[in-house]
């Protein structure tokens, strides 16, 4: 069954990926869309793979929420509670997130 899960940074998208190779599941990173036509060339592929019964695993860039939304697909967000904020920053300072990356999570 398609779906599409718009997950906060390090709540496991990846990670579900490596554990499932047997499930139709993609990722598309937001990063590496950003430019000229963003977000319409990201909107585009995850909507290629959704119409091919993937489930999807975008980020929460509201914009992108937003306009898919507008084309009546529901998005599930997969978000951390607030009490986990510390271990979060813990998990982003491991995987050696960037600072500037740090200090938004962190404000």
């Amino acid at each position: 069954m398609k779906n599409i899960y718009a997950g906060f940074c390090g709540v496991g998208k990846s990670t579900l990926i490596l554990n499932n190779k047997h499930m139709k599941i993609v990722e598309f990173e937001c990063w590496k869309y950003r430019g000229d036509n963003f977000p319409d060339n990201y909107i585009k592929d995850i909507l290629n793979a959704y119409n091919a019964n993937y489930t999807v695993l975008i980020s929460t860039d509201r914009v992108v929420i937003n306009n898919l939304n507008s084309l009546g697909i529901k998005i599930t967000l997969v978000y951390p509670d607030k009490k986990l904020k510390e271990e979060y920053i813990e998990k982003y300072k491991n995987r050696g997130s960037h600072k500037d990356f740090m200090n938004v999570i962190i404000k």
